[in-house]
């Protein structure tokens, strides 16, 4: 169990809230001091849903108040997202977010009727996943080097796969091409599962994959990370070069994040509190155990002002990427 806030940072945020008038009078009871709604804009079950349960039970232990997921999976998370942006900005309902949700999947689609940094406010990071750029174990590239060398020699022959126009993975590559000046043929399949069996039947030459879903590959000794996007190595996988050493410069998408979100306006003060009780649950040892064993992830305990910076830069990185890739949604 999380330990609870000392009594001088709960005296503390509890005169924060009372100056910014969100308890009615001085006898009011400390936030939170009702059950508080999660909405899960997924279905139950995935590697976001089952890591978020896992910290925000540690997070409900800590403050006393059970916290509900709530999942409303739809239209590539966006009805959840909209039933979020619609709830009182209170502190009482927060909103499970992914970068294909938050800050890719407004840039594809024009009419998904919300703007990230406007309609909603970042509470809190939770983890980070690192992409892998993979080729199956048969393979005859050892390095991103070897691959790029296959692909100027012979223009789009090689194929890479991925889980839809638009997806992390398209866009991993197709930059990856434009990086290197080389032409490589997209194939887009319904889900992970579907790329995974194109690239053991020999019809692809590699995908990008987060950690989660290259483990099973991995101990099944049917896929080779041959790099991984971003600035730094992995801590799950530090042996595994980033594509940067090996050449590929500039701007690739370098994680996939998990955060939580909460409706514009809710009072800074609340944030505050959500992302103290969230960072102190992702410190724990059993849970940064947790992550990295079960997921291939790490712990990101952002605050909400460093998360809305990392937003504002990764929404126009994606925009050029988009741009120079010609990419829109299907």
């Amino acid at each position: 169990m999380a330990p609870a806030l000392s009594r001088r940072a709960a005296l503390t945020s509890l005169s924060a809230l009372a100056a910014a008038g969100i308890l009615g009078n001085a006898n009011a009871q400390a936030f939170p001091n009702r059950p508080v709604r999660l909405i899960m804009p997924w279905p139950p079950g995935g590697g976001g849903d089952t890591q978020t349960r896992m910290v925000m039970q540690r997070v409900a232990d800590a403050m006393g108040q059970p916290i509900v997921v709530d999942n409303k999976a739809g239209a590539n998370g966006l009805l959840g997202t909209k039933l979020a942006i619609a709830a009182p900005p209170d502190g009482y309902t927060l909103m499970f977010g992914v970068n294909g949700q938050i800050t890719l999947g407004p840039l594809l689609n024009k009419d998904s009727g919300f703007d990230p940094l406007n309609d909603l406010v970042p509470v809190s990071g939770l983890s980070t996943l690192k992409m892998f750029l993979v080729v199956p174990t048969a393979s005859p590239y050892k390095s991103v080097q070897d691959l790029v060398a296959a692909a100027k020699a012979d223009p789009d022959k090689l194929s890479y796969g991925s889980t839809g126009v638009g997806s992390m993975s398209h866009v991993a590559a197709a930059q990856l091409a434009h990086l290197t000046g080389t032409r490589m043929t997209h194939i887009p399949y319904q889900s992970g599962s579907h790329v995974t069996r194109a690239m053991l039947a020999g019809d692809l030459h590699f995908t990008f994959v987060v950690g989660g879903d290259l483990s099973a590959q991995m101990k099944a000794g049917t896929m080779r990370p041959l790099g991984t996007s971003g600035d730094a190595r992995s801590a799950v996988m530090p042996d595994i070069p980033t594509l940067q050493e090996q050449g590929v410069s500039g701007w690739m998408p370098g994680n996939v994040w998990f955060g939580l979100f909460a409706p514009a306006k809710t009072p800074q003060p609340l944030l505050d509190t959500w992302h103290g009780q969230i960072a102190r649950a992702l410190a724990e040892p059993e849970i940064v155990q947790r992550l990295k064993t079960n997921y291939f992830a790490e712990p990101w305990p952002v605050n909400s002002r460093e998360f809305t910076a990392v937003l504002k830069i990764e929404i126009a990185n994606f925009a050029q990427a988009l741009k120079a890739a010609n990419i829109s949604a299907a």
